[in-house]
């Protein structure tokens, strides 16, 4: 389980396994929040791709199988946000 703190200080966990490994191309994951409790809810799948392009590498997340279009885009934000910081640690 992994847990994300936001800047007002709340705690989000989130937990899941790894679903497919295709080494240096994909990674894929499951994915699914835990609540107050600990109890986890819906499941859903993250898939990173990785191409050679030229002398960079493209990098594309697709995140399905969210329950609906405002966890859809609650997710989006967040893995842009995450996906941000990244790249200003690897400009």
């Amino acid at each position: 389980m992994s847990e994300m703190h936001s800047p007002d200080g709340r705690i989000f966990k989130a937990s899941g396994q790894v679903i497919r490994v295709d080494p240096p191309r994909a990674l894929g994951l499951t994915w699914a929040w835990h609540d107050d409790d600990g109890t986890r809810g819906h499941e859903s799948q993250v898939l990173i791709e990785l191409e050679p392009q030229g002398d960079m590498t493209g990098f594309k997340l697709s995140h399905t199988g969210l329950p609906d279009a405002e966890s859809a885009q609650n997710h989006t934000g967040g893995w842009n946000s995450s996906l941000d910081r990244l790249e200003r640690l690897f400009p």
